[in-house]
């Protein structure tokens, strides 16, 4: 014998004004956020305008994109070759900070 309720189990209204802004932020999320950052593979803004933040968003950006990588499991040799990206990129990091420090100091 199964039991059966008598209970009406109703859902309650989400106001659409809710569901727009959600719908609207996500849309932006997916749709803008990738091209703008796709963008900077072809346009080199993080490097060439600030690259002494840049290389380390690009560091950061590299091991969330190695570690994502380890864990899949078959993609060792992709992670091993953005390991090396990494280190060009922490290079960079490196590199521009000296030379902001030295166009920073007047000459004598």
């Amino acid at each position: 014998m199964a039991l059966q309720s008598k209970v009406p189990v109703v859902a309650a209204p989400i106001p659409s004004s809710a569901v727009h802004q959600v719908f609207w932020v996500l849309r932006a999320g997916f749709t803008v956020l990738p091209v703008v950052f796709e963008s900077d593979k072809f346009a080199d803004v993080l490097t060439a305008v600030a690259s002494r933040f840049g290389s380390w968003v690009v560091a950061a950006w590299l091991v969330g994109i190695i570690g994502n990588l380890l864990l899949l499991g078959d993609f060792y040799d992709v992670a091993l070759r953005d390991v090396g990206l990494l280190l060009g990129a922490l290079s960079l990091a490196q590199l521009a900070a000296v030379v902001h420090l030295t166009d920073r100091v007047p000459a004598s």
